[in-house]
């Protein structure tokens, strides 16, 4: 690599950064390539030479939160506690993030800005989520083999652990002035009463 690609790289990287602090700090809804352009101290024609369009910048700098911020994968591989601690934990990790940024949960329920190229492009992103180590936590967890039943276990959990956070915005119309349980005590009642019929308790490490 020449000194040339290092520093288009290097300008690439900046104005991708730039953009994802400011949709952390503002929000989807507030991204422009103009903030963007000013804010990374660059000019907005090279905005649009490395990405082409809003749209395209935003869908890099979401793909980059998820592998940065969401993911945490290596908690699902901690063989110091049992699975269901680990699952707890992973899950308890990815609802705190999408308390703090709530348009994340849009981009994973697939309704958003992330864009793909090609088929093999969604399947590898698809795998980066971490669907097959969730399952195969699922598996540790209940000894069981049928990868249909295992899929259908991992979307009710994951839809009841994240839609409060779909609804939070809405909870005063839907329930009034009433308090929401902290997101820990949510995921141990899901998890008590998701894992009762095993052995391994789900709330040893609070």
């Amino acid at each position: 690599m020449t000194d040339h690609d290092d520093k288009e790289l290097s300008t690439k990287e900046i104005i991708l950064n730039t953009a994802l602090r400011i949709i952390q700090q503002e929000g989807l809804e507030s991204v422009t390539l103009r903030k963007i352009a000013s804010s990374a101290n660059v000019n907005l024609a090279l905005v649009n030479y490395y990405f082409g369009s809003k749209d395209n910048l935003i869908s890099e700098a979401l793909k980059l939160m998820f592998d940065s911020k969401v993911l945490a994968l290596d908690i699902l591989d901690d063989r110091s506690v049992d699975p269901i601690t680990r699952y707890r934990r992973y899950m308890l990790h990815c609802a705190k993030m999408l308390q703090e940024q709530p348009d994340l949960l849009r981009q994973m329920l697939g309704n958003g800005n992330i864009k793909f190229d090609t088929a093999h492009e969604y399947v590898g992103y698809l795998k980066k989520l971490g669907a097959s180590k969730i399952i195969s936590v699922l598996r540790e967890i209940t000894g069981e083999e049928d990868s249909e039943v295992l899929a259908s276990m991992m979307m009710q959990i994951h839809a009841a652990c994240f839609f409060p956070t779909f609804l939070m915005r809405h909870r005063k119309f839907i329930f009034g002035e009433q308090q929401s349980l902290p997101i820990e005590r949510q995921i141990d009642l899901l998890f008590d009463h998701y894992f009762s019929r095993y052995k391994q308790s789900p709330t040893q490490d609070r």
